[in-house]
């Protein structure tokens, strides 16, 4: 039997809010898809503005 392998197509550009209002301290949230085993799924160019944007929170 030939298993499913769907969660690994379905990309999503990540969403990215930062919560200020819920925490005392900035909060960055990330919203994106999750694939079946809970892992976040994304490709070469997901990854880099994620990793744009965990920049700017880090020095912000």
């Amino acid at each position: 039997m030939k298993e499913a392998k769907t969660e690994n197509k379905i990309i999503e550009t990540p969403v990215i809010t930062i919560d200020d209002f819920y925490n005392e301290e900035k909060t960055l949230i990330i919203h994106n898809y999750i694939n079946i085993r809970g892992k976040m799924v994304l490709n070469k160019e997901e990854a880099s503005l994620l990793l744009i944007e965990l920049y700017k929170f880090v020095n912000s």
